[in-house]
């Protein structure tokens, strides 16, 4: 802040000439050494204009801070620049001549030349709010129209100074071509608007030509100022960051030592990169090419980018220097149709604006003839010269000095005085003044009286949000705080939040709700699709295999595991393959009931009968014996029975688990916020996990007796098929558990699904494929000779 107050009074001692205080020995006094240029036309409203129009010869003489700084001469007139002060009238006339805007009003303005120079802005500046061409600070004697907003300037430093002092007191200001970022910031500029993009947009690009050429080693020059340095270190970490690299950053310098231009000349010379781009200020390239160095010193051939400020540079006569630049590539903003413009800029003449000097210049140089009452010794040159017919006309000058096709920074002019016009007519007209506007007051404060002052301790909570109570604080005072997860507020300044149902999730701003996303295993998700494909195909194996032991039911290898065993144990892997399309689809009460139940049942049916041909197994083993008793319990009645039993346990589990807490469909909305996952809740955990271990049991058992029995004679090898399918069970069951406790929605069920479908078919491969093998494809080996003769060896 002190700072900031420090550069305001060195500004103010340079600008007022009243004394302060005669005893600090500081005088402020008004700067008479400044010629302003003023382009003026009467009106009701007044708007201010800061154009750039001609260019100083000394931008950046040294400054010792012990002596005001010497003046800058405008000398360098730019007739594109000049096109932006026409621009600038005809638009006004235009609009004037518009019956629909701004009726019964007439817009004027008063334009200044800042000759691209922030102190020249500053004088302008004061000057339009004062209403002199001499300022009195902080005081107004305009009497021909009132101010009402400023536009300007052409580049970001002078633009920057105008608007340090229009915010004060709150004018509008609409810039033509200042492109620096930070007039983004609406807390610094409120009152700011322009009419060209971003610099941001002009780095992009720049990124996206040398991309697209693919250049990847490039050079950078930019002016030796604020906004220059700022922008080539901020092009430079663009350019890296996209893949690029940069041989040097460099600072144009101005007017400097013979041996500082020759080190940056020899700089440019020296460099290995063939692309440069130059991001400077107008001024700086200009006054750059105009040392000899350029001219002495043959350049290598390079591709320079110009940022969208330097194209014009084309309108000066550089001679051996501007051939530097030949072959380069320059930005420019978009151009834009005005309407008559065109024909208004071949119809200006002197007599159009007598009291303009510049374009009597323009006529005199252009033409080279001399305009009645120009006065004799003002310049030697035009003593020399006839004097002009009356005939001469703009049509004649070349299209490249008086361009009339393409406006770019005329156009935006065109749309900045268009734009405050039409937000003048929308303040005149605005209903709530309830009266014509007083033109001799101040406009800012006509256009307020309708606006209901606040006076709040806090700004009122938006919706999305809630009140929290400051502690120590009045109830009036409290923060916004956003609303938490799962809860919305649809209203301005509520308590607390809402919590959405729970088909719903909080829109992203927490000001509603929108419905959840439904997800669960369906036959259209690919994975459900996939599996239940898979259990129909292992069924349809399954069915086959029985078809086959039916077909070939009197052969040895069939007779010889007892073959009832067998059906009961295929129809039940059957089923079981089946029961995995009960956890696809909508869970629904039914399916919710059976899904787990059906499985678990038929599933130890399966294991059961594996268990009871292992003690088949070694029961027929045992009752060849001479004088055994075991041939008693080698029947069919007594396996069915075994069978039999071993589900019942299985079955009690079942019916309990319904009859007490039974699974019922529910919904999971916790594991993935804005989703609804439908389950089925198993209702009693103690139970779900109860079936499982029982088969595991069974299985268990199944694996001990069988792999006591594995060494059994070759003809009843079948135990060494089933220890390796209990083997198999139990490994898919036992990492089906932490696998399954680790997984969240539909994909639990995938695992559940997987874990079945695998042990069932560990089952099938393990002890059918096998004799499957021996049925179709050795029939040699399926007969009673080959098992006893096999057998023979061993006994």
């Amino acid at each position: 802040m002190l700072i900031l107050l420090s550069f305001m009074f060195l500004i103010v001692a340079h600008l007022f000439e009243k004394d302060v205080n005669q005893d600090t020995g500081f005088n402020l006094k008004i700067r008479q050494d400044l010629s302003m240029s003023m382009y003026h036309k009467d009106g009701d409203l007044i708007l201010g204009g800061i154009l750039q129009i001609h260019m100083q010869s000394n931008p950046l003489d040294s400054t010792n801070f012990r002596e005001p700084p010497a003046s800058k001469d405008c000398i360098l007139y730019v007739i594109r620049y000049y096109r932006h002060r026409l621009a600038f009238h005809f638009t006004v006339e235009e609009v004037n001549n518009n019956a629909e805007l701004l009726p019964n009003i007439t817009l004027g303005y008063r334009i200044y030349d800042s000759c691209a120079w922030e102190l020249r802005a500053i004088h302008g500046t004061l000057s339009l709010l004062s209403g002199r061409q001499v300022p009195v600070p902080n005081y107004s004697c305009e009497d021909r129209g009132v101010l009402a907003a400023f536009i300007g300037d052409l580049t970001s430093d002078t633009t920057y100074s105008i608007s340090q002092l229009s915010r004060i007191f709150h004018y509008p200001q609409i810039s033509y071509g200042a492109m620096d970022p930070i007039f983004s910031d609406r807390i610094l500029f409120p009152s700011f608007f322009r009419m060209v993009p971003n610099e941001r947009s002009q780095y992009d690009a720049i990124i996206q030509l040398l991309r697209h050429f693919g250049w990847t080693w490039v050079g950078i020059l930019t002016s030796a100022d604020y906004q220059g340095q700022s922008a080539g270190e901020e092009l430079k970490r663009a350019i890296i960051q996209s893949g690029g690299c940069v041989e040097f950053l460099a600072m144009i310098p101005m007017f400097g030592k013979s041996q500082t231009m020759f080190e940056f000349v020899q700089l440019i010379r020296s460099s290995t990169c063939s692309v440069i781009v130059i991001y400077s200020s107008m001024v700086y390239l200009l006054q750059q090419f105009m040392f000899e160095e350029w001219r002495n010193h043959e350049i290598p051939p390079k591709v320079w980018i110009l940022s969208a400020n330097l194209p014009i540079i084309t309108d000066f006569d550089l001679g051996k220097a501007f051939q530097i630049l030949n072959g380069s590539i320059a930005f420019s903003i978009p151009k834009g149709e005005i309407p008559g413009f065109k024909d208004f800029l071949y119809s200006v003449n002197p007599t159009m604006f007598p009291d303009d000097v510049l374009l009597k210049l323009i006529w005199q140089i252009n033409f080279r003839c001399r305009l009645p009452g120009t006065k004799k010794n003002s310049w030697k040159y035009f003593d020399r010269l006839p004097n002009c017919t009356g005939f001469e006309t703009l049509r004649r000058l070349d299209s490249s000095l008086y361009d009339v096709y393409n406006f770019r920074f005329s156009y935006n002019i065109y749309t900045a005085v268009y734009a405050l016009a039409h937000a003048l007519h929308q303040m005149y007209t605005a209903e709530p003044l309830q009266g014509p506007i007083t033109l001799r007051e101040s406009l800012w404060q006509r256009f307020q009286p309708w606006q209901t002052p606040r006076s709040v301790c806090s700004k009122s909570c938006r919706p999305g949000y809630r009140k929290a109570p400051k502690e120590g604080s009045p109830k009036c005072c409290y923060d916004c705080v956003p609303c938490a997860e799962g809860e919305f507020s649809n209203a301005t300044d509520m308590e607390k939040c809402l919590k959405c149902p729970d088909d719903q999730w909080p829109m992203k701003k927490r000001d509603g709700c929108i419905p959840r996303t439904i997800e669960f295993l369906s036959y259209e998700d690919p994975l459900g699709a996939a599996l239940a494909f898979l259990a129909i195909v292992l069924c349809a194996i399954t069915a086959g295999t029985l078809g086959i032991f039916l077909k070939y039911r009197e052969t040895a290898v069939v007779k010889a595991n007892n073959r009832d065993l067998s059906y009961i144990l295929l129809l039940s892997l059957m089923l079981s393959f089946l029961c995995s399309l009960l956890f696809i689809g909508r869970p629904e009460k039914l399916t919710c009931l059976l899904r787990q139940t059906a499985f678990g049942i038929i599933f130890s049916v399966s294991v059961s009968a594996v268990l009871a041909k292992t003690i088949t197994v070694v029961i027929a083993f045992k009752a060849t014996k001479p004088g055994s008793r075991l041939r008693e319990w080698v029947g069919s009645r007594v396996l069915s029975f075994l069978v039999l039993l071993c589900s019942l346990g299985e079955v009690l589990i079942c019916t309990a688990w319904l009859l007490i807490s039974p699974p019922f469909p529910d919904y999971d909305i916790q594991t993935d916020a804005g989703k609804m996952i439908l389950i089925c809740n198993e209702g009693s955990l103690f139970a779900f996990y109860s079936v499982i271990g029982y088969m595991g049991l069974l299985a268990i058992l199944s694996f001990i007796v069988a792999f006591l029995a594995r060494r059994l004679p070759n003809s009843f090898n079948e135990a060494q098929l089933i220890t390796f399918s209990m083997l198999v069970f139990c490994s898919v069951w036992v990492s089906f558990i932490p696998v399954y406790l680790s997984t969240k929605d539909k994909y639990m069920v995938t695992v559940e699904i997987f874990a079945m479908l695998l042990s069932s078919t560990g089952l099938l491969s393990c002890i059918f494929i096998p004799k499957c093998y021996i049925i179709l494809l050795r029939p040699e080996m399926n007969t009673r000779e080959h098992l006893i003769g096999k057998q023979s060896p061993s006994m």
